[in-house]
């Protein structure tokens, strides 16, 4: 039933090429973990073209979820901080460095050395925000990008504790297709999944074949791909129907 990424360093990208290349060698991961605004830019994401290539040889699936690369990697956004209302301020800065990195992950080309490499954004790329932003690209007549979801083929955004409710759900599904989401993540210890669940059933509850695919059908596609099944889907399809 469980499946791993490994832990990667982001002072010494030399040894995350090594550790990348130990875990699917040795232990049988199907890729790792990296914060999100390390991709917040181009710039930044370029320091990362040595592990990019190692993932490609792997066909690695790579998990960016919250926080800041070590200061050595160049481009993140700054350490904002406001004291007026934390709670909300961080919701709005996160949005912000989700949506940069899927900028920069589906709308320039620094994937397209990598095409057998996967991506996963948290918290819905900033709340739907990355997706809303993508469709705001998609008709503007001073951008160019053509066919929307083509942008997003390696990418799949997960609903994440901070990217959950319906109405972003809904639009990211609207947007980009059921098929570009998936159930996850930051539950344990922290909110209690069920609530979230219920606010993916409702953003879902006309189309239960979106439903099926953004609670199931999508992992289990996505680890398919990279060689690794659950012994068995029915627990997994019991306890989310």
């Amino acid at each position: 039933r469980f499946s791993a990424v490994a832990a990667l360093s982001t002072s010494d990208i030399g040894w995350s090429v090594r550790e990348l290349e130990r875990a699917h060698g040795r232990l049988g991961l199907i890729g790792g973990v990296l914060p999100v605004n390390g991709f917040f830019s181009r710039a930044s994401a370029e320091q990362f073209r040595p592990l990019l290539e190692a993932a490609q040889a792997h066909r690695s699936h790579l998990y960016l979820h919250t926080g800041f690369a070590n200061p050595a990697i160049t481009g993140q956004p700054p350490d904002i901080v406001h004291g007026d209302n934390d709670g909300i301020r961080w919701v709005i800065d996160n949005g912000f460095h989700f949506a940069s990195a899927v900028a920069t992950l589906a709308f320039t080309d620094f994937l397209d050395p990598f095409p057998d490499v996967t991506i996963q954004i948290a918290m819905l790329g900033g709340s739907g925000l990355g997706a809303l932003a993508a469709e705001q690209a998609e008709v503007s007549p001073r951008i160019a990008i053509g066919p929307l979801r083509r942008h997003f083929r390696q990418i799949w955004l997960d609903t994440g504790a901070a990217g959950s409710g319906s109405a972003a759900v809904a639009a990211a599904i609207r947007v980009l297709g059921a098929q570009r989401i998936v159930f996850g993540s930051d539950y344990a210890p922290l909110p209690d999944a069920a609530p979230t669940l219920e606010r993916v059933r409702a953003a879902t509850a006309t189309d239960p074949d979106s439903q099926d695919a953004v609670l199931f059908g999508n992992a289990r596609a996505l680890l398919a791909r990279h060689g690794h099944l659950p012994a068995s889907l029915s627990w997994l399809k019991d306890h989310v129907s």
